[in-house]
């Protein structure tokens, strides 16, 4: 959660590598990350809601533009978003740090309930859906179109397969490339 000016110029900065000076995905990160600090600051006046109102206009702008709809206090630091493209998240879900969005995934609730808690250093393939107050470990790689309906709090697995399943252990992978 981003509280301070120090916190905010650094996650910028951490999540800024990797992309371009006119990259739109780019530009996105960086006003979602102004948003959460505007929002979570305490005793706010009005030059902060003003604030926050305008930078969350043009978030939702560009959002719409890369088919994004992201919002605010979900994801930890480091968040990389590698393909635009309809990337949904549910409000409740809450996904650890760095990571990694490789494009067209949804991580929504089932009836109305709670979303999804991805651990840290986690890997989203293109397509993946993971549905549900469901439990998802560190270090743990969804596969390209996989279905996550129940959880896995193993750290450092692979998931594929609708519904999905442990394919490999991340160990296991890294020696296969």
């Amino acid at each position: 959660m981003i509280s301070t000016k120090e916190d905010l110029k650094n996650i910028i900065a951490l999540e800024e590598k990797g992309y371009g000076r006119s990259s739109l995905i780019r530009r996105y990160l960086r006003e979602l990350r102004i948003c959460e600090y505007y929002k979570n600051c305490a005793g706010g006046g009005g030059r902060t809601r003003l604030l926050f109102k305008l930078h969350n206009f043009y978030r939702n702008r560009l959002g719409l533009r890369l088919g994004f709809e992201i919002p605010l206090n979900v994801f930890g630091k480091g968040l990389h978003i590698f393909h635009t493209g309809n990337i949904i998240i549910n409000g409740t879900s809450s996904v650890g740090e760095y990571c990694n969005i490789i494009g067209s995934t949804c991580l929504g609730s089932k009836n109305g309930g709670n979303g999804p808690t991805l651990g840290d250093h986690c890997e989203l393939g293109m397509n993946s859906v993971v549905i549900g107050n469901v439990q998802i470990g560190n270090n743990v790689y969804i596969g390209a179109g996989a279905v996550v309906t129940k959880s896995f709090e193993q750290n450092g697995v692979s998931l594929a397969g609708v519904p999905a399943k442990i394919v490999a252990s991340r160990k296991d992978s890294k020696k296969a490339d």
